[in-house]
């Protein structure tokens, strides 16, 4: 994957704008557990599921990904 270098600025825009993302992706999901419950507990893993999307996302090579399911998880 191609990367480039970010001013400190850049940087900062880019890491508040994920974090914006992943916090409403966490509300998102949580809502939706209350809410509409059938359809998103199909949806749900346990560790066999993660450990399936950790392969999928080691087999891309992409550290960013990875990295952002790991916030995800510690989470």
């Amino acid at each position: 994957p191609a990367t480039r270098n970010l001013s400190f600025f850049e940087a900062i825009n880019y890491g508040v704008t994920k974090f914006v993302e992943m916090a409403l992706l966490i509300f998102t999901t949580l809502g939706k557990l209350f809410t509409d419950s059938a359809n998103t507990i199909g949806q749900l893993s346990g560790p066999a599921g993660i450990y399936n999307v950790t392969a999928q996302i080691t087999e891309t090579g992409s550290i960013s990904q990875l990295l952002t399911l790991l916030a995800l998880l510690s989470t």
